[in-house]
């Protein structure tokens, strides 16, 4: 019966069934829907508590017992070399990010497949959720990867002028 409280993601064409409440991951869904890559699956209010969880766990001021703290760490820390991926999370790309331009290089995120997705700003102390159906009713639909950073661009940007602090653009090269 939650099935039923779910949106529906998109007609599939291999299952030959319209998706809701089940995951949309086909590698997941052939593993009976639990594996890690399965994406962002909860209500906002579930993921805005784990979005505060992870900004308090990065400061040193939270951590769950079933997880090192210092693993916990390490996958929300950039990794070096051309990726973008972390061990756990993407961080931003210096050009192009879907996080947007003005979110700081101390930061993680998730970007899902049906066009969920999140961002930790560490040093802002802020997160930012989109809880999207892009696949609906098609997979076809890429309009999100140019919504993305232009929303979360929207939000840092708010947060600075909150601030009263300097965009990126406006800060003095080092």
């Amino acid at each position: 019966q939650q099935a039923k409280r779910c949106l529906v993601t998109e007609q599939c064409p291999w299952r030959q069934k319209l998706l809701q409440g089940e995951v949309h991951d086909q590698n997941c869904w052939a593993l009976a829907g639990q594996c890690g890559q399965a994406g962002l699956f909860a209500t906002l209010p579930a993921v805005s508590t784990m979005l505060r969880f992870l900004l308090q766990a990065k400061a040193g001021k939270a951590k769950l017992p079933a997880i090192d703290n210092q693993l916990l760490q390490e996958a929300m820390t950039g990794q070096q070399g051309p990726s973008s991926w972390g061990l756990g999370f993407d961080t931003p790309e210096e050009k192009n990010s879907s996080a947007g331009q003005q979110i700081s290089a101390n930061s993680c995120g998730h970007l899902g497949y049906t066009g969920t997705s999140f961002w930790l700003d560490f040093d802002r102390q802020l997160g930012v959720a989109l809880l999207t159906n892009r696949v609906y009713p098609s997979a076809e639909d890429n309009r999100i990867r140019q919504l993305r950073p232009k929303i979360h661009d929207m939000i840092w940007e708010g947060d600075r002028l909150k601030a009263g602090k300097q965009s990126k653009a406006e800060t003095p090269e080092d």
